[in-house]
């Protein structure tokens, strides 16, 4: 219903119909995957795509399904070809971040949180990844569970001396931009 809806507005107000189609196909992708169905949103991704090759929304959308399936490698593609077309949308480096550091390439991932940052100084969570990826890095690890922003190496390595080494500058520097404007 409401892709049909989509099509409807979208005609009424003079969008052309490929366009139209593929957000509509995104849409339902999105639905697809808020609802945990990835197999369904690839589909609707793909064929998004199949109407509009260079949909960046679609491209996002079946990255995130790659990546929700451990296909980081498939997900990586995506992201980058997203970012050829779009390189000033900052979610789409933030992501792709995530997905390289999920293959194990964290040089990388810092890259697009850098990226992220210079983008959107104000976005905390970019910085907080910077302080994350810095942390891990110092700790002599490349790749760690990606289920949330810590992963499964947290506790004993989050340690005070870590905390005032990696995380409070970033946060330091964060703070300073916040002043700053």
């Amino acid at each position: 219903i409401l892709a049909l809806g989509l099509l409807v507005n979208a005609n009424l107000a003079g969008t052309p119909l490929a366009a139209t189609r593929a957000e509509s196909f995104t849409t339902l992708g999105n639905v697809y995957v808020a609802k945990g169905q990835f197999p369904q949103a690839k589909e609707e991704y793909r064929q998004a795509l199949a109407v509009t090759p260079d949909y960046v929304r679609a491209l996002a959308g079946l990255a995130r399904a790659y990546d929700q399936t451990d296909s980081t490698e498939k997900a990586i593609g995506l992201w980058e070809k997203a970012i050829a077309l779009d390189p000033e949308e900052m979610d789409l480096h933030f992501s792709l971040g995530f997905s390289y550091h999920a293959a194990g390439r964290l040089d990388e991932a810092i890259v697009q949180w850098q990226e992220t940052a210079r983008l959107r100084p104000e976005f905390a969570q970019a910085h907080f990844q910077l302080g994350i990826a810095r942390h891990y890095l110092a700790a002599g690890i490349q790749k760690a569970g990606t289920g949330d922003d810590l992963g499964p190496q947290t506790g004993l390595l989050v340690g005070p001396e870590l905390l005032a080494e990696i995380f409070v500058p970033e946060y330091r520097r964060l703070v300073s931009l916040y002043k700053g404007r």
